[in-house]
């Protein structure tokens, strides 16, 4: 006995169980290490920036308020 099965196997599958188009894979991806990047960038400039003891200053200040 034979078991009829779909043509393609995605007609009978939930929607999350269909295979994702290259295109629009690669598209999340690239965007995600983009915002990665981005980050890391953002964060490393901010540190150079950042004076070494603005935050001690900080700490000092508000506790003199």
């Amino acid at each position: 006995m034979k078991i009829a099965r779909p043509a393609r196997p995605w007609e009978e599958a939930s929607p999350a169980d269909r295979p994702v188009p290259r295109r629009q894979r690669y598209g999340v991806e690239y965007g995600l290490a983009l915002a990665i990047l981005c980050f890391i960038s953002v964060s490393t400039i901010t540190a150079i920036n950042m004076k070494p003891d603005s935050i001690a200053n900080d700490r000092v200040a508000v506790r003199y308020q």
